[in-house]
């Protein structure tokens, strides 16, 4: 809206008027108009300042969280050695500053089990299964693996029995079959196709015109989908274990939630595994069921065991209810 031509029209108009009916002279026109070329420049150059500010400030905040994090220490050589690959959390508790996320959890996953984790937002499951991975540690309590703390642990070793699918997949801006091969570095070609066939990705990387060799951010933008697929089959190449799931078909259309199933089936087989779950209606099947309410644990079994159960039962008819609004 405000624009040089607008300006010189509005001062022009108005000055014109204005000299006929005696109120200012020609120059004081022309001094107005003279000023009105300079003005939008100038509110542009204000306004372009004042955004490069608040986008400076929030780089700076983002920039103080990452160096204020808390150092973990890791062993040089690990303390002990997993016997099997079951997890144990032992009263874990854990806070976010002055927010208790997590209140004295106990809870054993055997080994080659599928537990999935429930419950309403922020009522603790992601902060939970990355205690798995040490992105944190507990304020108290225990996190173990195969009998072993996993404090105890080497970073190597740790990262040797534990891999992860987020719901926001992590691609660096390297080739695909990097991308695929990130947790084995040295891991054939041969070996890559046959994870991303696996994780059902493999045709739409050889749609590409460079392949594998595509260079993710500058050759070409993935959907979500196929963003999840590829780090997926990143879950595959590595083989750890045990594996940590944060639903990876919550936030994807419909179209991809066929294929991404079919990738993660090939994926948790044989594994123990976590699951993250934000619609309980797709992990019906786990082992076990754990409900998560404001940090605490408020039931554990089957579907049809906590079908009856007062908070599954509020989460699973709420989860149905949005399915239908959406279906609508």
């Amino acid at each position: 809206i405000i624009s040089a031509p607008m300006m010189l029209l509005v001062t022009f108009g108005g000055g014109v008027w204005l000299v006929n009916t005696g109120y200012v002279e020609v120059s004081q026109v022309i001094a107005v108009s003279l000023i009105a070329l300079i003005l939008p420049h100038a509110v542009e150059a204000l306004g372009e300042q004042t955004w490069g500010q608040q986008m400076a400030q929030a780089a700076a905040v983002r920039i103080k969280n990452i160096i204020d994090c808390q150092h973990l220490e890791y062993p040089t050589t690990s303390e002990a050695t997993p016997q099997g690959h079951n997890v144990s959390f032992e009263n874990v508790s854990f806070s976010y500053g002055e927010v208790q996320a997590l209140k004295n959890v106990s809870l054993e996953l055997p080994a080659g089990s599928v537990t999935a984790l429930v419950g309403p937002s922020g009522s603790g499951k992601s902060t939970l299964a990355t205690l798995v991975a040490r992105f944190h540690d507990p304020a108290s309590g225990t996190v173990r693996i195969g009998g072993v703390d996993i404090r105890k642990l080497s970073e190597t070793d740790l990262y040797q029995q534990v891999s992860f699918v987020l719901q926001n997949p992590q691609l660096l801006n390297i080739s695909i079959a990097e991308n695929i091969a990130l947790a084995k570095p040295k891991a054939s070609k041969e070996d890559i196709i046959s994870a991303a066939k696996s994780a059902q990705i493999h045709d739409d990387i050889m749609a590409l015109p460079k392949g594998y060799d595509t260079i993710l951010g500058s050759d070409t933008k993935l959907s979500g989908g196929q963003e999840q697929r590829i780090a997926i089959a990143r879950a595959i190449l590595a083989n750890r274990p045990i594996l940590l799931l944060d639903e990876a078909t919550a936030m994807t259309d419909p179209d991809c939630e066929a294929e991404i199933q079919k990738a993660l089936t090939n994926l948790v087989a044989d594994k123990t595994v976590l699951v993250i779950a934000h619609r309980p209606n797709s992990v019906r099947g786990a082992d076990q069921i754990v409900v998560l309410v404001a940090g605490e644990i408020a039931a554990v079994g089957s579907h049809d065991e906590l079908i009856n159960e007062p908070h599954y039962q509020s989460i699973w008819h709420s989860t149905k209810a949005d399915t239908r609004k959406v279906a609508k």
